[in-house]
C-alpha cells in the first residue's frame, strides 16, 4: 500500500469539501491518477458524486450524515430512495461506485480502497 500524505486544507469551506479534496490528493500524488470533483454523470438529472476517476470508470461517495441525530438526508425515507436511484443510474452509465465514511479519508482507508479498484482496471 502506497503511504499516505496529508494534504493541504481547503479554501472551499465544508467538511465533506475538505474531504474530498483531501482524497483527491492522495489519489492524485500517490497513484498518478486524474480525480474529478462533485462530477455530475446524468445528463438530464443534476445528480452528481463527490469524486470520480473517469479513467476506471471508478465513483466515489463520501456518505456523511449516518451518524448524526435523527439521521441526514441519505439515512431518511425520502433520501434513501434517492440515492437508490441516483446510484443505480450511475451503474447503468458504467461507473463502478465506493461508498465511503467520512472518517475513512484522514485513516487511509478511503485511499486504500481505492487503490485497490483501480489496481485491476487499466
Amino acid at each position: 500500500m502506497s503511504p499516505i500524505i496529508p494534504a493541504p486544507r481547503s479554501k472551499r469551506g465544508t467538511r465533506k469539501d475538505d474531504l474530498a479534496e483531501t482524497l483527491q490528493w492522495q489519489i492524485e500524488h500517490a497513484l498518478h491518477l486524474t480525480v474529478a470533483l462533485e462530477f455530475r454523470f446524468h445528463a438530464t438529472r443534476r445528480w452528481s458524486v463527490d469524486a470520480v476517476i473517469l479513467s476506471h470508470m471508478l465513483a466515489i461517495e463520501i456518505e456523511g450524515g449516518f451518524f448524526l441525530p435523527g439521521g441526514g438526508r441519505h439515512t431518511r425515507g425520502a433520501g434513501a430512495r434517492e440515492d437508490c436511484v441516483k446510484y443505480s443510474e450511475l451503474c447503468i452509465a458504467g461507473f463502478r461506485l465506493l461508498r465511503v465514511l467520512p472518517e475513512w479519508v484522514p485513516s487511509g482507508h478511503a485511499f486504500s480502497l481505492v487503490e485497490r479498484a483501480v489496481k485491476g482496471r487499466p
